[in-house]
């Protein structure tokens, strides 16, 4: 269980699902994971890019770059509710995960310390 606002995962999860769709490869899918760390839950969607060379993930968070407006506001509201967003790449993959702390995590910002 996590201690998070359900309207602000609601939006985060159908930014990050629309933005799948649009940089869905033709025939794509996307595959979405959910998973349990040491300090909470982790939600991952993998799917691949019909372009993926020279997509820089820190700049896909920035408004007006690749990632538009909607992954710098998701960034912004899984960070206010004590998580994290990152984007790591597998092979021709993108795979973009929202983690957050458990209701009994006593630190919410301790993703990927163990």
């Amino acid at each position: 269980m996590v201690d998070a606002d359900p309207a602000l995962l609601d939006e985060v999860f159908s930014i990050l699902l629309q933005d799948a769709a649009n940089a869905l490869a033709p025939g794509g899918t996307l595959g979405v994971a959910t998973y349990q760390s040491p300090s909470g839950v982790c939600v991952s969607f993998r799917y691949l890019l019909a372009e993926i060379k020279g997509m820089d993930a820190e700049r896909l968070y920035m408004p007006f770059e690749e990632g538009g407006f909607g992954l710098p506001k998701c960034y912004r509201l899984v960070q206010r509710m004590g998580g994290m967003l990152t984007l790591t790449r597998e092979e021709d993959h993108a795979v973009f995960t929202v983690c957050l702390a458990s209701a009994q995590a006593a630190s919410p910002g301790d993703f990927g310390r163990a």
